[in-house]
């Protein structure tokens, strides 16, 4: 979404002649504007995550001045191993900037017909549990912590997307952008194979009557920075507080 990338942008600060790494290689509009900014003397590489392991490197130890994401990750162990080699590419006092959506948090503005509210309820607490193991706040300052990254800035500002027909929320309900299962996957673990089948009836059923269902998540955005000389100890410790608390 353009205002998920500008929001990024925005803490990069990306300058004329700059290096610029982008973790998701498929991410091609934040490297479009990010290859603009950076302008015909800058660079903008692109790195692929798997989903387990380590990127395998493909810029050097200290080469850009800034790291670019959106939500690199979907499994708990990305997010450490994404920070890990954010911090590996930065030079001293590049700058990281990423949005990471609170999916956990997510809130749905429509009523699903079918499901009784003792299912959506068990449904909605193994969704949030899901998607807290991965995309929680703390998780990043823990990650950023283990690798020497300094946080500068942090804000969560709440993103609303439309699904509009069939198509549309047949395409988010097979999304695994809320964890390691899609959200049927989630309502057959939670629900039985009835139950998810009831689930995604229902939110086609709601899609037919009122032909968009709008839901909101919010999403951190925050900005790091590789240590340099002149850093003390702790330093953007009271920004991830402010956050997390």
């Amino acid at each position: 979404m353009a205002e998920v990338r500008d929001h990024v942008l925005v803490g990069a600060r990306i300058r004329p002649g700059d290096t610029v790494v982008l973790l998701g290689a498929d991410d091609r509009r934040l490297a479009a504007e990010a290859a603009r900014r950076a302008g015909p003397a800058g660079r903008v590489v692109a790195v692929d995550l798997p989903a387990h392991g380590p990127a395998r490197p493909s810029v050097a130890d200290g080469a850009a001045d800034v790291v670019v994401a959106r939500a690199p990750v979907s499994h708990p162990t990305g997010l450490q191993d994404a920070v890990g080699e954010a911090a590996r590419v930065l030079r001293p006092g590049g700058r990281l900037s990423v949005s990471l959506p609170v999916h956990a948090r997510r809130r749905y503005h429509v009523r699903l017909c079918g499901p009784v509210p003792a299912e959506l309820s068990a449904l909605a607490a193994r969704a949030r549990a899901g998607a807290a193991e991965v995309f929680a706040p703390e998780r990043l300052w823990a990650a950023a912590a283990r690798t020497g990254l300094l946080a500068e800035r942090a804000v969560v500002e709440d993103t609303v997307r439309r699904l509009r027909g069939q198509a549309e929320v047949e395409a988010h309900l097979r999304e695994r952008d809320t964890g390691a299962l899609t959200l049927p996957e989630h309502a057959t673990a939670a629900l039985g194979a009835g139950g998810a089948r009831r689930y995604r009836d229902a939110c086609h059923e709601a899609a037919a009557r009122h032909g968009t269902i709008a839901y909101t998540t919010p999403v951190l955005y925050a900005t790091f920075r590789r240590a340099g000389d002149g850093d003390a100890d702790g330093a953007g410790a009271g920004v991830a507080g402010r956050l997390v608390h």
